[in-house]
């Protein structure tokens, strides 16, 4: 079986051209920024990555893709996911032609990691990797904490992470969730009357922010705040990939295609008693096994190996209903956090027919997230001036004021 994880190609990102000035790193690549191809006065190029909040319509994405200075959005982002989905997202994201990718993952990493679903270990990988990512392509990584209601007033680990090891080494970061409860302090009113639920923001106040969003990266810009090559950090993270499920190998299993405004995709379909096998790594390699990337609306069941280890288990929930054709999540996966080298058979265990609702199918997969253990790379990041890397310090009182009037209309 050929090894068919795909894995960022990082040898053919951030190359130099003929009479470019750029920062050298240590191993040798020069990575000029994509912020130098605006001086001609061209729209902005933006795009995002994210799960439900960047998904929903008229709110965070709206707000970007409709600023009058973006010319050119792209969303790559996914519902009910933590940052175990980047490396699925990260073999067909292409940011050569981008000057900022915002990055939103902390809303459901919060619930995660308190649950013990992820570990903050794994989402500093993830987040690494799309950072370095970026960064080879010339284009800005910026991160976003969408708010939620029950951080209102709390320290949350993620963000504290991300503080810790990205912004204090250049990437800037708009914190939205201290946005919305100093807006809140400034009007004397409660903030958690701007949410829709305990994740989501009211459409009109998210749009809002992401339009604030699109105008701090333009005043950072401006100031000159923003370098214009891309530098090695003394930071390092572990390699991560995807096996797409075309890569498993199967007996006899269909494909079948799903869709939704986003995406359309081919899904393997797996009924119970069925099994997959996630190849093994090259020789001398090993991998382990992250996350699963399937269907909600037609997934339900358990995918367990032959030893008993638990790869997913998805229970009956009419939380994302069962009508849409596709929404696609990523799920960090209970299996054992230990390498390994070869081949792993997975079971389908059904369910009860009653519990199955209308859909009889047990599982349909995008693929496998795993990361490798033994493969270090070292993190860059295009820097911005300490005075911007918090980017809720370049707000003033216009933000505010066009804040306000979200406020009013989210009622």
């Amino acid at each position: 079986m050929t090894w068919m994880t795909q894995f960022p190609d990082r040898s053919d990102n951030g190359g130099s051209r003929p009479g470019e000035h750029g920062s050298t790193s240590a191993n040798g690549l020069t990575i000029p920024s994509n912020i130098r191809r605006l001086e001609d006065g061209r729209t902005l190029h933006v795009a995002l990555t994210g799960t439900s909040n960047s998904i929903l319509g008229n709110g965070f994405s709206a707000g970007i893709g409709t600023h009058p200075d973006v010319g050119l959005f792209l969303n790559k982002s996914t519902g009910a996911s933590g940052s175990v989905a980047i490396p699925a997202h990260m073999p067909n994201l292409n940011l050569t032609n981008y000057q900022y990718l915002l990055i939103d993952y902390c809303v459901n990493e919060a619930f995660l990691v308190s649950n013990g679903l992820e570990t903050i270990e794994n989402v500093f990988r993830h987040m690494a990797a799309l950072i370095d990512f970026a960064v080879r392509q010339g284009c800005l990584p910026v991160l976003v904490n969408l708010p939620t209601r029950p951080a209102v007033g709390q320290d949350m680990p993620v963000p504290a992470m991300l503080e810790a090891e990205f912004v204090s080494r250049g990437v800037p970061m708009l914190d939205a969730q201290s946005l919305i409860e100093t807006l809140a302090r400034r009007l004397g009113r409660p903030v958690e009357d701007l949410f829709l639920d305990e994740a989501h923001l009211k459409r009109p106040v998210a749009f809002e922010i992401g339009q604030c969003a699109v105008r701090l990266l333009e005043r950072c810009r401006r100031a000159g705040a923003i370098d214009r090559v891309g530098r090695q950090t003394d930071a390092v993270y572990g390699r991560v990939g995807f096996i797409p499920a075309g890569a498993l190998i199967t007996k006899g299993l269909s494909t079948v295609e799903r869709s939704n405004r986003l995406l359309r995709l081919q899904l393997l379909q797996i009924g119970a008693g069925q099994s997959i096998t996630v190849p093994a790594p090259p020789p001398g390699r090993r991998h382990v096994l992250r996350g699963v990337a399937y269907n909600a609306t037609r997934s339900i069941g358990r995918l367990i190996s032959e030893k008993d280890d638990l790869l997913l288990d998805v229970g009956r929930s009419h939380y994302f209903g069962m009508d849409r054709d596709l929404l696609l999540i990523s799920f960090p996966s209970p299996f054992p956090d230990r390498p390994i080298s070869d081949e792993v058979t997975f079971i389908c265990e059904g369910v009860d027919e009653d519990d199955a609702d209308k859909h009889p199918m047990a599982f349909e997969i995008a693929g496998i997230m795993v990361h490798d253990p033994d493969v270090l790379y070292p993190l860059h990041t295009i820097s911005v001036h300490e005075d911007f890397r918090h980017l809720n310090d370049a707000l003033d009182e216009d933000d505010f004021a066009r804040l306000e009037t979200a406020w009013d209309k989210a009622g």
